[in-house]
This record gives structure tokens, sequence and C-alpha cells, in this order.
């Protein structure tokens, strides 16, 4: 393994210039994902902490695909609460890929003395 990551660290400076670029223009992708995430799980909380207080056997709508379902309370409150769940998990998941990536540019910026543009 030594080998392969004395490569790693050695890379000449067009390809840290080529993968500095390429973690810049893919971590605001990756932000917008994260938002776009977290405000769903925002709106699944909300219908969670909306249905939480109602009687189990009451009707509720629940929007598969295109799809309007009637079911009932007690049906549909687990599956908004594992999809949130789901949710927090790919959240923490994308944050710690982005943190890795911002992690991985200042290194390169460190170790190659990169310039960045100012902008403004």
């Amino acid at each position: 393994m030594a080998p392969q990551q004395q490569q790693q660290q050695e890379m000449p400076p067009q390809e840290a210039i080529r993968r500095y670029n390429e973690i810049m223009q893919e971590s605001p992708k990756l932000v917008q994902k994260i938002t776009e995430l977290e405000m769903d799980r925002n709106e699944h909380k909300l219908v969670e902490e909306t249905l939480q207080p109602l009687d189990p056997s009451r009707r509720a709508y629940r929007l598969v695909g295109e799809v309007l379902v009637e079911r009932t309370v007690e049906e549909v409150l687990p599956s908004v609460a594992s999809n949130r769940k789901n949710l927090e998990e790919s959240i923490a998941t994308l944050r710690g890929h982005l943190e890795k990536m911002q992690g991985e540019a200042s290194e390169l910026k460190t170790k190659y003395n990169l310039q960045t543009e100012a902008s403004g």
C-alpha cells in the first residue's frame, strides 16, 4: 500500500489542478443536493408531527408516484417515519463526503500552493 499512497501524494501539478477544479465544481452540486434532502426531511417531519395526534383509524392520503392512495394514519405514519430516517442517513453520508472533498481540496491547495481567483 505504501507505493499507492506515495503515488497519490506525488501527483503532477497539472493533475493536482485538475483534481482541485473537479472538486470545486462538484462541491456546490453536493451542497444543493444536501439542501434538497434537508427540505424533504423537514417536510416528512412536519407530516409525521401532524399525523401523530390523530386517530390511527382516520383516513389519510399518500402520494405514491403520481397516484394518490387512501390509507389509514396507522398505515401511513410508519412509512413516513422510515422515509425521514432514510433521508437523515443520506444527508449524513453526503455531508461526510462533502467534508472529505473539502479537506482534499484544502490539502491540494496547500501542498501545491494553488492560487484561486478572487471573485468580485
